[in-house]
């Protein structure tokens, strides 16, 4: 899918009623229950924000800007996400979106330009309530890895994931050293599962929509 056509086709996104949790579920690990968190919840989690990226990467296509995260103590550790974490306090989540993003990958917050809040999804494993939202950015970004966080950088083609080859099923290790079996997208050796790859599904619907 080439950058414009995906620029035209979400050009409505805010006049359409989001997947939510239909599409959470098409790629949610197997036995997970996905529900909209209640008032309990939002009271109690943590919250964060992550920004689906969308550049322009070879040959003029519409890219997903995925991160693999350094290995460590954290629940998300050498996980594949996008860039994103916690709100500081007194922050819109939006701001928390793109101010992770210029510090994990540095791409300007005056670069990228937002296109929708998406669906909220909990983390139980951090007990995260992360919204998510979509952002492009028009011109091919330099990027400026933190190392601390950040091991790699991947543009993966939106078309690539839109295919139903795309899709798999596997086995994972969560943080808790539990396994898991969950379906995932695949781009070479690139395995997305949990709760990006829900993200994902979103954004994959909210195209075929258009």
């Amino acid at each position: 899918m080439q950058f414009d056509e995906f620029l035209y086709k979400l050009r409505s996104i805010d006049s359409v009623e989001l997947p939510g949790i239909s599409a959470h579920v098409r790629m949610a690990p197997v036995n997970r229950k996905i529900t909209f968190p209640d008032a309990d919840l939002s009271a109690s989690a943590r919250f964060a924000a992550v920004l689906a990226l969308i550049v322009p990467g070879e040959q003029g296509d519409a890219a997903f800007v995925l991160i693999e995260r350094t290995g460590g103590n954290s629940v998300h550790a050498s996980q594949f996400s996008f860039p994103g974490g916690k709100q500081e306090p007194d922050e819109e989540l939006f701001m928390t979106a793109l101010r992770e993003t210029e510090e994990e990958i540095g791409v300007l917050k005056g670069q990228i330009e937002l296109i929708a809040e998406l669906t909220q999804l909990y983390i139980p494993p951090s007990n995260f309530l992360v919204t998510p939202y979509l952002g492009v950015v028009r011109e091919k970004p330099e990027y400026r890895v933190n190392a601390q966080e950040v091991q790699a950088i991947y543009e993966i083609p939106v078309r690539e994931l839109l295919m139903s080859s795309a899709v798999k099923e596997g086995v994972f290790n969560t943080s808790s050293g539990q396994q898991v079996t969950a379906p995932f997208y695949e781009w070479k050796s690139v395995r997305i599962w949990g709760a990006t790859a829900m993200m994902i599904s979103e954004v994959i619907e909210l195209i075929r929509q258009h």
